[in-house]
């Protein structure tokens, strides 16, 4: 599928190479380094025709408001965020999201979905709309408390041990310090056995974030819980990452560095492996890790984590570029890179950025079913659909949420 010029010819969005990774932008010439850009104060979400047909929200949708609510609140994550974020962050009744993406999993299943998104989004919205924002010290101890319950079941992983250095490397109080400490030591309790995970103390996000992950680890075989592990803490890294480029003033000016930054920051792969939740209900085989590590089930995962990052960056630009000033968002890099006219045209941009990620995910999806033994299929076609849904729920959802709504000057 090649990239269509949008109408002006000033410059041309080279789609993705899923072979290569890399993400190609290039101006259309020279003038437009001199081109004098206008950002205006209103921004007009472009026009996505979802290729995936609407599903009808789960049965539980309201049900799973208060569910959600009421479970953070009782690990004291309104007190945590606030007055003013806890009231925006159940205006915007982000479990709904869950009811767009997951309509048909079990009611048991789609409660536990409508906490974890609960918790993942709380956490996201402290760490981007409060003192967390430019301090990854004042962060140190949520993150260190929600990896020590990743850790806690495999506490010699090699790859969550190695991934907590950005961390470490940004912290610079005492306070801090000492919190590395304390969890070296319950660490050492987790490898020798001698506590459990529930008697370790923790911020009110790590303590939420415990309870749905022991719920997690109860109904999913043991060796596939660090696919859920990973990429939940690379949100956590990407999250401190971000904060320590705010507090240094590093601003994003290229598409390509923003997308790898991106791809750390994002919670959607999490949503995704859910899917082995499901597949444990289905009583069907599970993806081996040797297909689910392997390039065309990464490709998969990794084209659609693009397409719903990008689509929420869309979103959110009056949000969290206009109102918030924030420059962590694909529109406005583009606007950076492209010199674009206003913020509106970069959202056209980021569009069709959109929509060639989802051609090279319906590639993927092809390719994976092609090759893989017909055993592992119907678990592969319960992720293809997740991915799927995921794409239409997400703009169901934000086509109808409080989150990203524009407030008009």
């Amino acid at each position: 599928m090649e990239t269509q010029s949008l109408s002006d010819h000033r410059y041309q969005v080279l789609r993705s190479s899923h072979r290569e990774d890399r993400f190609q932008i290039s101006n259309g010439g020279s003038s437009q380094k001199n081109f004098h850009r206008i950002l205006e104060k209103k921004f007009e979400v472009p026009h996505f025709d979802c290729p995936y047909p609407n599903r009808t929200r789960h049965r539980l949708s309201d049900q799973s408001l208060d569910v959600a609510h009421n479970y953070l609140a009782s690990h004291g994550v309104d007190k945590e965020l606030g007055p003013d974020l806890w009231s925006a962050l159940v205006k915007a009744k982000c479990p709904e999201l869950m009811a767009f993406c997951f309509p048909d999993v079990e009611d048991r299943d789609f409660l536990w979905l409508a906490k974890f998104l609960s918790i993942i989004y709380a956490i996201d919205t402290k760490m981007d709309e409060s003192e967390f924002k430019y301090s990854p010290d004042k962060a140190c101890a949520t993150v260190l408390g929600v990896t020590l319950a990743l850790l806690w079941y495999n506490p010699v992983d090699e790859r969550l041990l190695e991934h907590l250095k950005p961390l470490f490397d940004c912290i610079t109080t005492d306070e801090s310090r000492a919190l590395v400490k304390v969890f070296h030591e319950d660490l050492l309790h987790a490898r020798n056995g001698t506590k459990n995970l529930m008697d370790v103390e923790m911020t009110a996000f790590a303590s939420a974030y415990r309870e749905v992950w022991m719920e997690y680890c109860e109904a999913v075989p043991s060796e596939f819980l660090m696919r859920h592990a990973y990429p939940i803490q690379d949100f956590l890294m990407g999250c401190i990452i971000e904060a320590n480029n705010r507090k240094a003033g590093h601003k994003m000016k290229k598409v390509e560095e923003y997308v790898a930054l991106r791809r750390w920051t994002s919670c959607v792969p999490p949503f995704i492996i859910c899917s082995d939740l499901f597949i444990s209900r289905m009583q069907v085989t599970h993806i081996p890790n040797s297909l689910f590590y392997g390039s065309e089930m990464q490709r998969l995962l990794l084209a659609n984590d693009d397409v719903v990052s990008w689509h929420n960056d869309i979103f959110s630009v009056y949000k969290e570029v206009i109102i918030a000033a924030d420059d962590y968002n694909l529109v406005n890099v583009l606007c950076e890179e492209l010199n674009c006219a206003s913020y509106t045209e970069a959202g056209r941009i980021a569009l069709q950025m959109v929509q060639d990620r989802i051609a090279d995910m319906e590639c993927a999806c092809e390719q994976l079913m092609a090759l893989a033994p017909p055993a592992y299929q119907p678990a592969i076609e319960r992720y293809i659909a997740s991915c799927r849904d995921l794409v239409s729920g997400t703009n169901q959802f934000h086509m109808t949420s409080a989150r990203y709504k524009q407030v008009q000057c």
